[in-house]
């Protein structure tokens, strides 16, 4: 299989890490329910009191080409910073958290949820109780556990988010075609909406290959106890989510439709170009991660 085992991953992590130690640490930041090690990657140069950004992967564990979008981040980071200029201006004056796979069990299973059978985009604090009678059913496939922050694995990210002020952050999933922003749990529009969609245009406008719908996530439906509405919610954090891949890529190749792997992932010559599509996205937010709310006024000077 060309996605990576998770002890793969963790090789190439360590690789990564001895490779480039002056600017990269390797960090666990918890283990899973089945006690195995969610890795945490800390790219960062030498200024004092840098803007921080979190890259966030694998919070589903069929959904491996968001696990693959992180490793490719970090791979483009690393190398950058020794070969491109801007990225390793990007580098020197940022702090940038990378967890490539929140979701170790579920990456092993292929499986959405968590070894406990919880989605954990579903397990955080905000909007939980909202969360109606089918996310308390356990054989719901979004079930979201018996309270927030039940599980070990979203415990672990929280503690990382309570610990450092993220000024933006990004988590992939595939596979929608989408680039979202808060809120998910409302229709109702927050109060940095204009904000929010400007950010996430601008994101769509660094896509080279596919570009993605720009969307509320609550657009199509409404995900109760997501990571996004609670990093924005509870720290403020301009969070956002990419869906990689179009709904259309289904329509037009029929062979698809009954290999449910392929719904979620591409196949391995279409791997490479939609991780390369998302790259842009990514650096955007880091580009801005130093004033990210003073694109308004940018955009209105311009």
């Amino acid at each position: 299989m060309f996605y990576y085992s998770f002890e793969k991953i963790g090789q190439r992590l360590a690789e990564i890490r001895n490779a480039h130690s002056d600017i990269v640490a390797l960090d666990t930041i918890g283990k899973s329910f089945e006690q195995r090690p969610i890795p945490a990657v800390r790219i960062a140069g030498s200024a004092d009191h840098p803007p921080k950004a979190l890259f966030v992967g694998g919070i589903h564990g069929n959904e491996k080409v968001g696990v693959h979008m992180v490793l490719r981040l970090i791979e483009v980071l690393v190398s950058g910073y020794r070969n491109d200029q801007r990225i390793r201006s990007l580098v020197g004056r940022r702090e940038i958290w990378l967890v490539p796979l929140l979701n170790p069990d579920g990456y092993v299973k292929s499986s959405r949820r968590n070894a406990r059978g919880v989605d954990l985009n579903r397990n955080f604090e905000t909007a939980f109780a909202e969360r109606g009678p089918l996310g308390r059913l356990k054989a719901w496939p979004f079930y979201a556990g018996p309270f927030p922050y039940s599980e070990p694995e979203t415990q672990s990210i929280r503690s990382l988010v309570e610990q450092i002020d993220f000024s933006v952050a990004l988590s992939f999933h595939s596979f929608g075609g989408l680039i979202g922003y808060p809120y998910g749990y409302s229709r109702k529009r927050p109060k940095d909406f204009e904000l929010l969609k400007a950010i996430a245009e601008k994101m769509r406008s660094r896509q080279p290959f596919e570009k993605y719908a720009p969307r509320q996530q609550s657009w199509l439906y409404l995900p109760r106890g997501c990571l996004e509405d609670e990093m924005y919610e509870k720290k403020g954090t301009l969070a956002f989510l990419i869906e990689i891949m179009r709904y259309a890529r289904l329509l037009t190749k029929p062979s698809v439709l009954p290999r449910p792997f392929l719904w979620f992932n591409p196949t391995e010559t279409e791997l490479p170009k939609h991780l390369e599509n998302n790259v842009g996205p990514a650096l955007y937010l880091l580009e801005i991660a130093s004033d990210p709310r003073g694109l308004l006024g940018r955009n209105q000077r311009a």
